[in-house]
């Protein structure tokens, strides 16, 4: 099992409330509670500290700990707060550039591999975060 101790400066999350000047996404509103974290109180050593639980910041803890590293997540408010929640939320496979200008660019080995790399983020993406535990 894969652990990765998430830490938080308060605890803010409410239904479409008021923060910061801005109100909650409708994906917040709707969305299961977010498991429960700690304060950090204390001094805390580990190999990589990574600031934001959005779905970047727990995507490279996740492969960080998988790759034997201990990881602390330190979020301000709760997991998703930032622009991975107060946005649509959304994960989209994207990049400026489409696959026929990739091929152009970086030549076809290198631009269909870019290709297929983008098409498969966002599934593993979501399938890191669903079948992970923190703690």
């Amino acid at each position: 099992m894969v652990v990765i101790r998430l830490f938080r400066q308060s605890d803010v999350f409410g239904m479409v409330q008021e923060i910061d000047g801005c109100y909650d996404s409708l994906w917040q509103s709707t969305a299961v509670l977010a498991p429960e974290t700690r304060s950090l109180t204390e001094s805390k050593r580990c190999d990589v500290a990574i600031v934001g639980a959005g779905f970047t910041g727990l995507n490279a803890a996740i492969g960080l700990a998988e790759a034997g590293h201990s990881v602390c997540v330190l979020e301000a408010k709760h997991l998703g707060f930032g622009a991975s929640g107060r946005s649509g939320g959304q994960v989209n496979m994207g990049l400026n550039l489409g696959p026929s200008e990739l091929i152009k660019l970086y030549g076809r080995e290198q631009g269909e591999r870019t290709t297929a790399m983008m098409r498969s983020t966002p599934d593993m993406l979501f399938d890191r975060h669903t079948t992970r535990q923190f703690a």
